[in-house]
């Protein structure tokens, strides 16, 4: 009985420990070190916030202004003719081209490191816009931390965080305060990609689940993979780093005498 408890006491948080660390160091150095393709419209965005956004150049960005308001070809004159007689007037607005200008100079788009899809994902939450019907949408995170750089600087925060983080679990050094961290990240990650998003469309079950299929396994495992992540890093912050772990051999524990004499005081 005693070896099973001392086994299952030392040997799980090794467990734990180590499929922790390896999934958060994968993900927060493909944060950080891979890229991802960026639309020029979230190109824009990330430029708005701070981020030196790779252009085109200022050649290559005034030939695609010239373009869209070039001169049409003879065979489409009758369609401009027939234009200017509907009720919908031509796009004239002066406030159209600087819009066209600042998104020329992205071209079909860029490539950047993946950290700034996150960012993206923070400012949406705090910034999410009016729904079909002209109502303002519920804020899924606080609007003082989706303006100006603040994005930017959370997303690189949460994915350092998981790098440190999965070097701490994986070795076992200050393996609570990893954990705590990661627990943290794991709960805001469900609930800016599939709770708040449930909430804000109206479409919740329970109140705070997405509306999916109840066997839909493709819509189902984001979640649950995110919840068994969750669940993992809360318990290793319940159980801590084990005998197994830098922190037992820096911090020390409990002697095996010194646990059995804390048994035998509880019988």
């Amino acid at each position: 009985m005693r070896l099973r408890d001392s086994i299952g006491l030392n040997f799980s948080p090794f467990i734990l420990r180590v499929v922790l660390g390896l999934t958060f160091l994968w993900a927060g150095a493909a944060k950080i070190f891979s890229e991802a393709d960026y639309t020029p419209e979230q190109a824009l965005t990330l430029s708005q916030m701070g981020v030196a956004v790779p252009t085109q150049g200022a050649a290559d960005a005034e030939g695609a202004i010239e373009a869209s308001f070039a001169q049409p070809a003879e065979d489409d004159l009758d369609d401009v003719i027939d234009d200017l007689f509907d009720d919908e007037p031509l796009i004239t607005d002066e406030a159209t081209e600087p819009a066209i200008a600042d998104l020329a100079q992205f071209g079909d788009g860029v490539r950047m490191r993946s950290v700034y899809m996150l960012a993206l994902g923070l400012h949406s939450g705090a910034n999410p816009g009016f729904d079909a019907d002209g109502n303002e949408q519920m804020r899924i995170w606080p609007e003082h931390l989706g303006q100006k750089k603040w994005p930017v600087w959370a997303a690189w925060a949460a994915a350092a965080t998981e790098l440190v983080a999965g070097v701490l679990m994986f070795f076992g050094l200050f393996t609570r305060i990893g954990a705590l961290s990661l627990t943290v990240i794991m709960g805001v990650a469900m609930w800016l990609t599939q709770f708040g998003p449930a909430i804000q469309a109206g479409d919740a079950q329970l109140g705070f689940l997405p509306n999916y299929e109840l066997f839909d396994l493709q819509m189902w495992k984001t979640l649950l993979w995110q919840f068994a992540l969750f669940g993992a890093a809360f318990a290793t912050l319940l159980l801590g780093a084990g005998a197994m772990s830098l922190d037992a051999v820096i911090f020390g524990g409990p002697t095996h005498r010194e646990r059995r004499h804390e048994r035998d005081d509880d019988d």
